[in-house]
C-alpha cells in the first residue's frame, strides 16, 4: 500500500480514537461544541470584549489626537534603527507615538489621587482597557492607572475568530487565505483559512469607548511602583508621582512586566521574537498576492554555507508577510528558541532573505519598523493570590504559537463575572479567588502543560525537523490545529492531536516526540493531567468555612497560596518577588554566546 494511503487510513484511525474519548470522559454537549467551534466558528455579538497584555513602560508617552484613513496610519516616530541592544529595541518598539490614537485622558474623565473604587485595573493596554470597559457594563466602579500610550505592536488574528467577538470591524484588511511554505519544494500550500490584520487604532477606539459608555471608568496617567494587600481591609496602590488609591481589588494587567504579581517557582520561559518592516513597494514588485497573508514561510533565509559556522545559526525563523495595496509588511520571526535570538540577527535575516528573492529595501521608503518580543511559557502566576492577574501578566499567552490576543479576548467577559462574583460573595483578601479559578482551573492548567510540551519540542527541533512538523501540523483535520491555535481544543482531544500527529509524521519527527515523551515537559505536561489547582481546592476551603462559620485554617493552605493567606502583601516595582524577564532573556543570550566563543550579533 502506498505510504500516503497508509497515513490517511492511519489518520483516519486516531481521529476515531476522539469519539471513544468523548464518551468515556462523558464530554458534554457544551464541551463538544468548544472542540468543533474552531472550523464552524460564526460572529457572536453577545461575546464580550477582552484584552490582553503589553508591557507598562518606564515613562509617558505623549500621544495627540489625530485622524489615521484604514489601513495608511498617518507618519509616526518610527525610523530604521542601526545595530542596538535587544533591551533598546524593546524600548523602540514600546516608544513609538501615533497621532491617530486620541490620549486617554481626552475621552475617559479623571481620577483623583486618594479616591477609592470597587477595582483598580493596572495597565492601559488592550488588556486592561477592556476587562476595565466589561467591569464598568457591571456596574463596577473602576480606576484605571497606567501609563498614556498607543498601541504599538502589528497584529494577525484569524478573520473568524475575530467576528465572533463583535470585532470584526476593526480588521483593516482582511486575507481570503493564508499560506505556508515547509520546504521550497512544496512551495506556497493554502490551509483554507482567512486571516486578518488588526487596525490598531480600531481597536483602541472600541475598547475605549467601552469604557466611556457608562461612566465608571475613570483613568490616572502614572506608573504603579507599590501594591499593599491586607486581609480584611481595601488594597492599595502607590504610583511613582507619590499619589495612593484604594480599591477592594486591584488587577494587573501589565503584559510581560511581572514586579507586582508572585509566579510559581519553575524554569525559565522561551523566547519569541521577529523584526519586520512595512516598505512602500507597487504590487507588481514583489511576489505576493494582496489577498493572501504568507502566515509562514520557512524556506531558509540564506543559503546553507552562508550560515554555517554563525552563532545562532541552529535556531531556525521564518517569513511572514501581509501585503496591501502599494505596501507590504515583511517579518523575520523566530518562532520558539530556549535563547533569545537578537533582533540584530532577524534583522540581518530578513535583508539577506529580501536581497535572495530579488527585492531590494534600498531607495524604498519604509513606513514602519517593529521589532516584537514574547516571552512563551515558563512559571505561571500563583493562584490564588491577593492581587488578580490578567492578559499576558496572566500567563494567557500560547506558549507554542504567542498567540495571546482572541484568548485573553474570550476571557474578560467570564472574568468580569467573576470579580463581581468574588466582591459580592467573597471575604476581604479573597475577593480575586473565583476568577483565578476561571482563569487557572484544572482544565486550563492540563491544556497550559500540553501547549508548554508543544513548545519544548518545536524549540529542540533543527530546520528540516521543524519543517517536517509544520507539515503534519497543518496536514491534521482542521478541529485539530484550529482548536490547538485557538486554545480551544479541550484536554480529551489533546489524545487524538498528538496520537494523529505521530502518525503522519516521519521517524525523525517520531522519535523527537518520544525524546520530548520522556523530558521533563513530558513528565509535567503527565502531573498536569491529574492536577487540582490551588484556586480551587481554596475556594472548596472558603465554602466550607463559611458554612462553618470559621476563618480559613492554616492547615487547608496550599504551598503556593502564601500570599492570599500570609495576611499582608506588599509588592514593590523596585524589589520584584522574581527577576525581571529582560534580565533572563539577557543572561541567557551572553551564556550562549560564550559558550560559542561570541559574535553572531549583538543581543
Amino acid at each position: 500500500m502506498p505510504r500516503h494511503q497508509m497515513r490517511r487510513r492511519a489518520a483516519a484511525l486516531a481521529l476515531a480514537v476522539t469519539t471513544i474519548i468523548m464518551m468515556s470522559s462523558r464530554m458534554t454537549p457544551t464541551g463538544l461544541q468548544a472542540a468543533t467551534s474552531a472550523s464552524t466558528l460564526r460572529p457572536r455579538p453577545d461575546l464580550r470584549v477582552a484584552g490582553f497584555g503589553r508591557p507598562l513602560l518606564a515613562r509617558t508617552h505623549q500621544v495627540r489626537p489625530g485622524v489615521a484613513s484604514m489601513g495608511h496610519p498617518p507618519p509616526r516616530h518610527v525610523g530604521v534603527q542601526a545595530e542596538r541592544d535587544d533591551k533598546e529595541w524593546i524600548n523602540f518598539q514600546e516608544s513609538k507615538t501615533f497621532e491617530d490614537q486620541p490620549s486617554l485622558e481626552s475621552v475617559l474623565p479623571a481620577l483623583d489621587a486618594g479616591s477609592t473604587v470597587d477595582v483598580i485595573v493596572v495597565g492601559a493596554g488592550p488588556a486592561g482597557l477592556a476587562l476595565a470597559g466589561e467591569l464598568g457594563r457591571r456596574g463596577v466602579t473602576v480606576g484605571l492607572v497606567g501609563p498614556d500610550v498607543p498601541f504599538t505592536n502589528n497584529y494577525g488574528v484569524w478573520a473568524d475568530e475575530f467576528e465572533e467577538l463583535g470585532l470584526g470591524h476593526t480588521l483593516e484588511a482582511v486575507y481570503q487565505d493564508a499560506l505556508v511554505l515547509v520546504s521550497e519544494e512544496r512551495g506556497m500550500e493554502p490551509v483554507g483559512r482567512r486571516y486578518g490584520r488588526v487596525g490598531r487604532k480600531e481597536l483602541r477606539d472600541e475598547l475605549l469607548a467601552r469604557c466611556a459608555a457608562n461612566g465608571n471608568v475613570r483613568f490616572l496617567d502614572g506608573m504603579v511602583e507599590t501594591v499593599e494587600a491586607k486581609d480584611g481591609s481595601l488594597q492599595t496602590i502607590a504610583t511613582s508621582e507619590g499619589v495612593s488609591l484604594h480599591a477592594n481589588l486591584v488587577v494587573m494587567s501589565t503584559g510581560h512586566n511581572r514586579e507586582l504579581l508572585e509566579y510559581e517557582k519553575g524554569d525559565a520561559p522561551l523566547w519569541q521574537t521577529a523584526y519586520g518592516i512595512e516598505i512602500e513597494i507597487p504590487d507588481g514588485e514583489h511576489p505576493w498576492e494582496v489577498d493572501k497573508a504568507v502566515f509562514m514561510d520557512l524556506s531558509p533565509p540564506e543559503a546553507e554555507e552562508e550560515e554555517a559556522g554563525k552563532a545562532w545559526a541552529d535556531v531556525p525563523s521564518f517569513l511572514y508577510v501581509l501585503p496591501s495595496p502599494g505596501r507590504v509588511f515583511v517579518e523575520e520571526t523566530c518562532l520558539v528558541s530556549k535563547t533569545q535570538l537578537p533582533f540584530d540577527e532577524l534583522k540581518r535575516r530578513l535583508y539577506r532573505r529580501l536581497e535572495r528573492m530579488g527585492l531590494s529595501v534600498e531607495g524604498r521608503k519604509i513606513v514602519e519598523e517593529e521589532a516584537s518580543w514574547i516571552p512563551l511559557g515558563g512559571t505561571l502566576p500563583k493562584a490564588p493570590q491577593p492581587v488578580l492577574g490578567f492578559g499576558a501578566a496572566a500567563g494567557l499567552v500560547h506558549p507554542a504559537s504567542g498567540y495571546s490576543i482572541v484568548h485573553s479576548l474570550g476571557l474578560a467577559g467570564p472574568t468580569a463575572e467573576a470579580i463581581v462574583q468574588g466582591l459580592a460573595d467573597q471575604p476581604a483578601g479573597r475577593h480575586a479567588d473565583p476568577a483565578w479559578s476561571v482563569l487557572w482551573g484544572a482544565e486550563s492548567r492540563r491544556k497550559m502543560a500540553f501547549y508548554q510540551f508543544g513548545s519544548e519540542l518545536i524549540a529542540s527541533l533543527p530546520t528540516e525537523n521543524l519543517q517536517e512538523f509544520m507539515r503534519v501540523f497543518y496536514a491534521l483535520p482542521p478541529v485539530l490545529w484550529e482548536g490547538f491555535l485557538s486554545h480551544r481544543l479541550p484536554s480529551p482531544m489533546l489524545i487524538p492531536f498528538a496520537l494523529t500527529t505521530f502518525v503522519l509524521g516521519n521517524n525523525d519527527l517520531r522519535m523527537d516526540l518520544l525524546r520530548q515523551l520522556f523530558s521533563p515537559a513530558g513528565l509535567k505536561m503527565f502531573q498536569a493531567a491529574t492536577y487540582s489547582p490551588p484556586a480551587e481546592a481554596a475556594e472548596a476551603t472558603a465554602h466550607s468555612d463559611t458554612v462553618e462559620g470559621a476563618s480559613p485554617s492554616s492547615s487547608s493552605q496550599s504551598p503556593s497560596s502564601s500570599l492570599t493567606r500570609a495576611g499582608m502583601t506588599v509588592m514593590r516595582r523596585s524589589a520584584p518577588l522574581q527577576e525581571p524577564l529582560d534580565v533572563v532573556f539577557r543572561r541567557g543570550q551572553l551564556a550562549r554566546l560564550s559558550r560559542m566563543g561570541g559574535g553572531g550579533g549583538s543581543g
